[in-house]
This record gives structure tokens, sequence and C-alpha cells, in this order.
């Protein structure tokens, strides 16, 4: 997956590796396994999966860490089943960033980011194609407030 993301981006992608810190520029994604997390110390781990735990990965794991452990900045949730993402998102929107959701045209699968405007906990609803330029506008203005 990150190969072939990265034919398709125009920044760097690569899976995640404990101990690395997260870089301006770069795209990192979950590898198989576990669950992506932030540190305290600003360093990827991964949370071992349970048995029990529906999505693995989970966006959920991610965005509750970066909620508890990173400055506010702006996260997307974009397509697939379930409902993976909804409380993670609203710990971003409570700690403050800009959340926003994919929109139904542009999702293949359009629950995550449903189940995420129906709790109320994304900002924006975007196509697929705006969700970068609107990160990175959001980023930018971030840097010089």
């Amino acid at each position: 997956l990150a190969q072939w993301l990265s034919t398709h981006s125009a920044m760097p992608v690569a899976l995640a590796q404990r101990g690395d810190s997260p870089r301006a520029g770069r795209v990192y994604i979950a590898g198989p396994g576990g669950h992506l997390v932030l540190l305290p110390s600003q360093q990827f781990s991964t949370l071992m999966s349970v048995p029990r735990d529906l999505h693995v990965p989970s966006v959920d794991a991610l965005f509750e860490s970066l909620a508890r452990h990173a400055p506010p900045g702006a996260a997307a949730l974009l397509t697939g089943m379930g409902s993976d993402g909804v409380s993670g998102m609203r710990a971003l929107a409570a700690a403050g960033w800009q959340t926003i959701a994919q929109d139904e045209g542009s999702s293949a699968v359009y629950g995550m980011p449903r189940a995420a405007r129906e709790a109320g906990v994304a900002r924006q609803s975007l196509a697929l194609d705006a969700i970068g330029p609107a990160l990175a506008r959001h980023v930018l203005r971030s840097m010089h407030a």
C-alpha cells in the first residue's frame, strides 16, 4: 500500500516505524499487526491488537493518541465500513483539531465518514480531491497564527 500510495502522491509515503517521529511533508501509514499510535515522546509506536478488536489497525487508536499527545492540527476520515474513527474524531474535535470527513459522492464506502457526520464530530464534509488542499490550508494557517 505504501508503495502504491507513493506513486500517487507528491509526498513520500512510508510505513510508520516504532521510534520514528512524524515529520512535515511526509505521509505515514500503519503497518499490519497492531494500532499505530503517537506516544508522549512524539514518536510512533504500535499498540498490539487483542482478539476483540474489530478493526486492526484502528484509526480510533491513532486519533485518540493524537488528541492526547499532539498539538491541535487537522485530520480526515476517509472511505470505509463501520464506525471506526468516530470516537477518535470526537477526541480530536474536543482537543481543537479541524476534523474532515470524506463526502458520500467521492466515497467508495460511505460508512465511516457517514458515522462521523451523523455523530457531529466532523466539522466539514469534502470530496476526496478537496481534502488534501483543505488539510494543507489549515496547517499553513496554524503555522502563521
